[in-house]
């Protein structure tokens, strides 16, 4: 009141100069307020007009998106630029980063620069990083905003994520509400998108059907016609599209150029023309420059290589050594490691998984990089970092708590055989599994864990739960689940021997005649026939014939249908039908991995049959073509067999060859070469030759050993024995070596028997009759004091020459009841000449007059 009473007592002069004052603050400040709008009216028109935003954008338009990504960073550090025009240009760049292949740039960026909608873009970069659960989550978060910029360009987004992601049908629904948006390039994009996944969801028909069979201008559609052909199997069509669309030097995109090179690639290997597949793939990854189909490339690497051939693995070495670019080394790292643990060399694997896990922390095979390295560190018996990647797993991967934890835990148990224990661990992961697919997952594989672990009870309960279903609205998951488990469980019979196994295998073949594994079921069951004792071939090649019928098995198991069928024939003593089928499986299969077994089954069918100069051929083209196959060693000594089987003397130098090679090899059959280079020497009437390779061997380094050692005795012996009616010595030396071969403790009875016959045979030269009646003798002793049903088709061989030789050295002494009573004894023994000593007995009783008492 006081301060009022003040101001109106003020002279008037007064009044007026403090209201021009306050009038000319205010007149200042609205000035103030006008130029700052008007600057930043007039910065906004020159930003757009900016030489440097504009050679950005024409940058762009160039298809030079890192050129405009630095036109614009430059522009980000002029100071003068507002709030708005800071925003605008912010995201610019990151949009420039982004179709720069930068993501990992472009999500930093988005850190440093304020921008609009920046949700989106956020799922943009891990889009780009392919760290699609945190992209997924972006564009969620950003379509639940209102007044968005960019809702059709996110739903796509999302569609693309959720599909990477595996979940096709979630996916495909995003692109399906967009085909009818009105920017048409989203609708286009949504379509093309949306067929693609019909073809990875079995629905090929209906896209060709809708894109219709003529040809079309836009090559997109053309791409998406070549990959419904080719998921139908017409490769050699969709060859040709592929074909015109990789060598097209217009009208095509970078990243549908390289679609197009792999999708030719596998349209190759369709046409079983993997090394072909394989140099394209190659070729596609070799640049020093990221690819954008890097995965899927090696994927594809991996699924046409033949098994057999190391120069692929040899490849991933060589990128998984080379740092640049990364992008390729973290794939390469990981596919190595992973072709390492395929091949049962799993720590060699370690480090090459464990330098991916640190070099690439989120890269998108994390998941599955994690799970080799738990399965590597299982079987190294690591246990301790086995748990610590469990638990990382889970806290990246999981959604179930301690249930993922322990499924983990069970698979290492597992894949470590301890049945028991995984069982346990999977039934808790069921219990503590937050849905249907994790629970029938855990259940499943609680039940093959049970069965394999002896657990009948438990195995039979699991199957009760799984046919009924875990959950109500998924009976036919559940069903093929049980039906999966019946499988299982009659293979698994099979490798036991069980006796109810056929039972196993029909009551499946019953129960699910359509199922895509009955054709197993009838190859399995096939299989066991042959290996029943007595084979059962006839009912082997009923099993097959069953099998023949179903023309949609996959070429697998089509394989190991003509593979059992040369095992029939086989196994029925059918020498040229083992032959015959076994050539056919050849000429049918090129690329099997059975290939190299498979002609040495035809080669051993035409030795069997004394074809040696098509067994030789064989045994040849075995060795040549397979040079590092297992078989490669026996299929050259076996040419040597064959080669000298043909009695000339080209045929002992072809097999005198094929013994150096096989010898110089330092296999197995490198020893046994060298003696059978010294038979053929021997043949060859290279006596001393021969004895000097003996000799070789025999005081070689190391030594030989067991069989081979006394083999190779034996074999001195007899070419000492040959050659004694040159030197008396030799053959003093030969009876020397019979006498320790026959006294040699850890001699088996065969090796007894056959230097007992040749001492007899020494010293009958020698004209010491009596001494070699007594080696006969106690060859005959031997063996007749073992249970004859124990004897085998050796020692009963060695038994009777033993026997017959000192029968006719009675006779000579002219002492018949001993000769009658030998007869006697050798007819009773019960093997194959059994009845010409029966005979011989009686010639003697009934020539001399013996009877019996």
């Amino acid at each position: 009141m006081n301060g009022v009473k003040s101001l109106i007592q003020m002279q008037p002069r007064k009044v007026r100069v403090l209201f021009y004052r306050a009038f000319a603050l205010m007149l200042g400040l609205f000035i103030f307020a006008a130029r700052a709008y008007g600057e930043e009216s007039k910065n906004k028109e020159r930003i757009e007009d900016n030489a440097e935003y504009q050679a950005a954008l024409r940058a762009l338009s160039y298809g030079l998106p890192d050129v405009a990504a630095l036109k614009w960073e430059r522009l980000l550090k002029n100071e003068k630029l507002s709030r708005n025009e800071e925003m605008k240009v912010s995201e610019r760049f990151v949009d420039a980063l982004l179709r720069a292949r930068l993501p990992d740039r472009a999500l930093l960026a988005l850190t440093l620069f304020q921008i609009e909608d920046t949700e989106f873009w956020r799922g943009q970069c891990f889009l780009g990083l392919r760290r699609f659960r945190d992209a997924e989550h972006c564009f969620k978060e950003y379509l639940a905003l209102t007044n968005t910029s960019y809702s059709a360009e996110a739903h796509l987004a999302l569609g693309k994520t959720i599909i990477a992601q595996g979940r096709e049908n979630t996916g495909r629904k995003e692109f399906k509400a967009l085909i009818g948006n009105q920017n048409k390039a989203i609708a286009h994009e949504a379509n093309i998108l949306w067929n693609e996944s019909e073809i990875l969801s079995d629905r090929a028909t209906d896209v060709r059907k809708r894109l219709g069979e003529t040809n079309s201008s836009e090559t997109e559609i053309e791409f998406v016609k070549g990959c419904a052909l080719l998921s139908e199997g017409e490769s050699a069509k969709a060859q040709r599209i592929f074909e015109l669309m990789s060598e097209a030097q217009v009208g095509i995109s970078e990243r549908l150029h390289e679609a197009s090179l792999l999708r030719l690639a596998e349209a190759y290997s369709q046409r079983g023309r993997g090394r072909k597949a394989q140099r394209e793939i190659i070729n596609y990854l070799k640049p020093n420059t990221p690819r954008q189909f890097e995965e899927s490339a090696f994927a594809l690497l991996r699924k046409v290589t033949d098994p057999e051939d190391d120069s692929v693995p040899q490849m991933l070495l060589a990128w998984a050594s080379a740092p640049l670019p990364a992008s390729r080394n973290a794939l390469a790292l990981y596919h190595y490691a992973d072709w390492l643990g395929s091949k049962g060399r799993q720590r060699e694997a370690i480090p090459f998984i464990e330098k991916f896990l640190i070099q690439y922390p989120g890269h998108e095979l994390e998941n599955n990089a994690l799970r080799l390295a738990m399965e590597c560190h299982g079987v190294a018996g690591d246990d301790e970092r086995v748990l610590e990647l469990a638990t990382l797993w889970k806290e990246k991967f999981s959604t179930s708590s301690e249930g993922a934890v322990d499924f983990l835990t069970a698979m290492i148990r597992f894949s470590r055989k301890e049945f028991v224990e995984s069982s346990m661990l999977f039934q808790r992961a069921a219990d503590s599994a937050v849905d249907t697919v994790q629970k029938k997952r855990a259940v499943y594989n609680e039940a093959v864990a049970a069965l394999l672990g002896g657990q009948t009870s438990l195995f039979q309960s699991c199957s009760v739960q799984l046919k009924k279903g875990v959950s109500a609205d998924n009976a036919d998951a559940a069903e093929d689940s049980a039906a999966q488990l019946m499988i299982e469980r009659a293979l698994h019979m099979a490798g036991e021997r069980d006796a109810n196994t056929e039972a196993a295998l029909q009551e499946f073949i019953k129960a699910y005649p359509n199922h895509p594994r009955v054709s197993e079921a009838h190859i399995a069951l096939a299989e066991f026939c042959l290996l029943a004792v007595p084979p059962r071939p006839k009912a082997a090649e009923a099993a097959l014939a069953e099998a023949r019928k179903i023309f949609s098995a996959p070429d697998e198991w089509k394989e190991r249908l003509d593979y059992t069928e040369i095992w029939v024939r086989e196994t029925d003593a059918d020498l040229e039908g083992t032959a015959a089928q076994g050539l056919a499986f050849i000429n049918q299969w090129p690329k099997s991995s059975r290939r190299g077994e498979v002609r040495m089954k035809v080669a051993q069918a035409y030795y069997r049959l004394e074809e040696f100069t098509k067994a030789l051929d064989q045994f040849n083209q075995l060795a040549e073509e397979k040079t590092e196959s297992p078989y490669a060693e026996a299929a050259r000594f076996f040419a040597g067999k064959s080669a000298m089987a043909l009695m000339n003397e080209k045929g002992l130098d072809q097999a005198i060859e094929f013994w150096r090679q096989v010898a110089d090899g330092g296999g197995p059959l490198a020893m046994e070469s060298r003696r059978q280079q010294a038979l053929a020497k021997r043949r060859q009437g290279k006596d001393s030759d021969a004895l000097a390779a003996i000799d070789a061997l025999l005081n070689g380094k190391p030594a030989p050993v067991g069989e081979m050692r006394l083999s190779l005795l034996i074999e001195k012996g007899e070419m000492l024995f040959v050659s004694s009616t040159q030197s008396l010595k030799n053959l003093d030396d030969a009876a020397a070596i019979f006498q320790a071969v026959r006294t040699d403790a850890s001699a088996s009875r065969n090796w007894r028997g056959r230097a007992g016959v040749l001492l007899a045979q020494c010293y009958e030269r020698m004209g010491k009759t009596s001494e070699a009646l007594e080696a006969c003798h106690d060859v005959v002793e031997a063996t007749l004091a073992t249970d004859v049903t124990k004897l085998t088709p050796s020692d009963f061989l060695w038994l009777y020459r033993a026997g017959f030789f000192a029968l006719d050295l009675i006779e000579g002494k002219q002492e018949w009841e001993g000769a009658a009573r030998l007869a006697d004894r050798l007819a009773q023994a019960g093997g194959d000449r059994s009845d010409e000593a029966k005979k011989r007995a009686t010639a003697i009783k009934t020539g001399h007059f013996i009877w019996d008492k």
